[in-house]
């Protein structure tokens, strides 16, 4: 399916690529943002349009590109080159990474090490990126604000005038919600622990964000390539852990969970406490991706699904039922973050 591509974007990805005869495929859809296949006869590549709105205040092209501009200066080459960005019309191009997409059979521990490989290669060289990523999209560096962010999603959430998905954030999500807060209110307690106390820059990792499965593509050889890195930063690898285990796209079974804790715990200098800090907050983060499963009922997020070329009237069912889901597997990953702590 090809979809129009403007005469404006076309000239502005000509002037990106030095001008010549372009051939432009808008995708059909692609999340959040417009992405077009570019051929000029010799090179294939993806520009990639963000969204942009006067109430989103995420940079996501600086994130993205800034991202795998750090990648590609240290030897990573298991993401797209960034090739030119214009961040006045939030258009940047990219090299064009070949494969197949990542079905249920291939999350595999051969491809959990793959994951882990690439989180620890990105961080291999941390200290010499300072300043030059920033925070991840909603970073959070105390139990706190942890906390905090997931509330003020729930709170969002109440404008929501749909019956159906009123009745299911009154009746399910919140009461799931509280009975969190209580149990990782009680758990810092006993441990020993401050809900304030902001996590020390060794124990931050820089992590792709929005990182799983469904954003990574299988080439030739089996080799792995991550893509999508429009919320990347440093960031808790707790963050990191828990979007892992809760995405809509792809969920990764929690039979994995303790390898992928301990990997992930080891790029940090406390790793006992940072495998802890994983457990107390995974069951936060599922709650965190049920508020995001309905985020296509909200004004702004709707606009953006629909920029992205996304019938929201039609993915709403369909979002309902995977916050449901998620929300009814709470039970099997509390069990499983237990064996963490």
């Amino acid at each position: 399916m090809t979809l129009h591509c403007d005469d404006v974007l076309k000239t502005q990805v000509a002037a990106l690529l030095g001008g010549g005869a372009l051939k432009i495929e808008r995708l059909p859809t692609s999340g959040n943002n417009r992405l077009y296949i570019i051929d000029s006869g010799k090179d294939r590549f993806v520009a990639k349009h963000y969204f942009a709105h006067a109430e989103d205040k995420r940079d996501r092209l600086h994130a993205e590109y800034s991202f795998v501009t750090f990648a590609r200066r240290n030897g990573i080459d298991c993401v797209p080159r960034p090739i030119a960005c214009d961040a006045n019309n939030h258009l940047a191009i990219y090299s064009l990474v070949e494969g197949r997409k990542f079905g249920k059979t291939d999350v595999t521990k051969s491809a959990i090490s793959a994951a882990l490989g690439f989180l620890a290669a990105i961080n291999k060289y941390r200290d010499k990126v300072g300043k030059d990523l920033p925070d991840a999209a909603e970073a959070c560096f105390s139990i706190a604000a942890h906390v905090d962010l997931v509330e003020n999603r729930i709170r969002r959430l109440s404008a929501i005038t749909e019956v159906c998905v009123g009745a299911f954030v009154k009746e399910e999500l919140v009461p799931g919600w509280e009975n969190i807060k209580k149990v990782i209110s009680s758990r810092v307690g006993a441990k020993g622990m401050q809900a304030d106390a902001v996590l020390p820059q060794r124990d931050r990792i820089i992590s792709p964000s929005d990182f799983g499965f469904h954003n990574c593509l299988i080439g030739e050889g089996g080799v792995f390539n991550f893509l999508d890195f429009e919320y990347a930063g440093w960031d808790d690898p707790a963050k990191t852990a828990g979007d892992f285990f809760s995405h809509l796209a792809l969920p990764v079974p929690v039979d994995h969970l303790g390898v992928f804790a301990r990997g992930i715990a080891d790029l940090t200098s406390d790793p006992v406490q940072t495998r802890l800090r994983i457990g107390l907050l995974l069951p936060l983060y599922r709650i965190k991706w049920c508020c995001i499963a309905l985020n296509d009922f909200l004004p702004m997020d709707s606009e953006r699904r629909k920029f992205a070329g996304i019938d929201v009237d039609e993915a709403k069912d369909a979002q309902l039922a995977k916050a449901r889901g998620l929300l009814v597997s709470m039970e099997r990953l509390t069990e499983a973050s237990h064996g963490l702590h």
